[in-house]
């Protein structure tokens, strides 16, 4: 079990996040820390982390890649390992404690559905919670492909960008193409993953996102 986060030029936020996830109630996992070029103190904040707990692993690209190559880079790093469950985290959010244990649960005890994540809380940057309420998508329970994609064609309540943040099986991911080069990214691997199998939303908030001006896009 693998977290790859990417890392970007937000170090006053990378200690919350960090300590979130290693403060997890499932604590079997490797967080692998890709660190895309940046220039404050993000790297000097990560290596404080990998000395001080042997499951957190740090990486850094000489000069920023790009997302597609930060979160491909983590993956690859995963898969390595041979990990067979998934996430990718980030550098500024925040994860309940049960976050992890949640979405394991899940994948653990529903052989079919292929990605778990949950209702995300938004915060802004000083980590208020946002009244903008959760967008809500699952295909779970439904077991014909065709139905599937159907109801993810016809959906305008899919939050890829949210979905992309759960935890997924690593060999459904790996044949859905990772993170391909394109414009949103994030829609095309949630519309491959629902080809393999269902996605499951669990009913509670276990991810806090934290809501910036700008979007990733950029």
């Amino acid at each position: 079990m693998v977290i790859g986060a990417a890392l970007h030029n937000r170090a006053a936020y990378l200690p919350e996040a960090i300590d979130s996830l290693l403060a997890q109630s499932f604590e079997h996992f490797t967080l692998i820390l890709i660190d895309d070029g940046s220039t404050d103190g993000t790297e000097a904040v990560a290596r404080a982390y990998e000395r001080r707990d042997r499951r957190v692993r740090y990486l850094r690209f000489g000069e920023r890649r790009g997302m597609l190559a930060a979160w491909r880079r983590a993956f690859d790093e995963a898969t390595a390992a041979g990990a067979a469950y998934f996430a990718w985290g980030s550098d500024h959010d925040r994860w309940h404690p049960h976050w992890l244990a949640t979405l394991v649960d899940t994948l653990e005890n529903h052989p079919d559905v292929v990605l778990a994540y949950p209702l995300t809380q938004r915060i802004d940057p000083g980590g208020v919670s946002l009244a903008k309420p959760a967008r809500q998508f699952e295909t779970f329970g439904i077991t014909d492909r065709r139905a599937r994609w159907t109801l993810l064609s016809h959906s305008h309540s899919l939050a890829a960008g949210d979905a992309v943040y759960g935890l997924m099986r690593a060999d459904a991911l790996r044949r859905a193409g990772v993170f391909r080069a394109v414009l949103s990214p994030d829609r095309l691997l949630i519309a491959e993953l629902s080809l393999q199998g269902q996605i499951r939303q669990v009913p509670q908030a276990l991810w806090y996102r934290r809501q910036f001006a700008e979007g990733s896009i950029g």
